[in-house]
């Protein structure tokens, strides 16, 4: 499970795809910043992070 020292607020959204373009652009702006989203009515929030191995593509 990932730990989080500070968390922020960045924008508040009505819709799933209303979020996910924020975080595009937020990700644009800020490259180097970890971003994500979470719905308010969690209580309690858990992110489990999964490595990334590399790019599937046809062969």
């Amino acid at each position: 499970m990932k730990n989080f020292c500070k968390m922020a607020v960045i924008d508040r959204y009505h819709s799933a795809p209303d979020a996910w373009n924020g975080y595009k652009q937020q990700h644009k702006t800020f490259p180097g910043k970890e971003l994500y989203i979470f719905h308010t009515s969690k209580e309690q929030i858990e992110v489990e992070e999964q490595y990334f191995i590399g790019i599937r593509g046809r062969v």
